[in-house]
């Protein structure tokens, strides 16, 4: 009985670390894509900080110059029609 018992475990076992041995390659490749997949996205999410940054500051500068333009307008338009009266 004992040899028989061991012969299946022996099986068993051999099955079981053929197993484990795929499944750490597995989990080696995956970790491999997880570091470089968090490589780019700390580069992504980087990129994407100064990109906010510069569309705050460029809707800044948009605003003002809108600001700027209207009282320009409105001035050349009194301009216009205090000329024509």
């Amino acid at each position: 009985m004992y040899n028989k018992a061991m012969y299946w475990h022996n099986k068993a076992m051999h099955w079981h670390n053929k197993a484990m041995h795929w499944h750490n390659k597995a989990m080696y490749w995956h970790n491999e894509a997880m570091y470089w997949h968090n490589k780019a996205m700390y580069w992504h999410n980087e990129a994407m900080y100064w990109h906010n940054e510069a569309m705050y500051w460029h809707n800044e500068a948009m605003y003002w110059h809108n600001e700027a333009m209207y009282w320009h307008n409105t001035n050349v338009l009194f301009a216009v029609f205090g000329a024509l009266r």
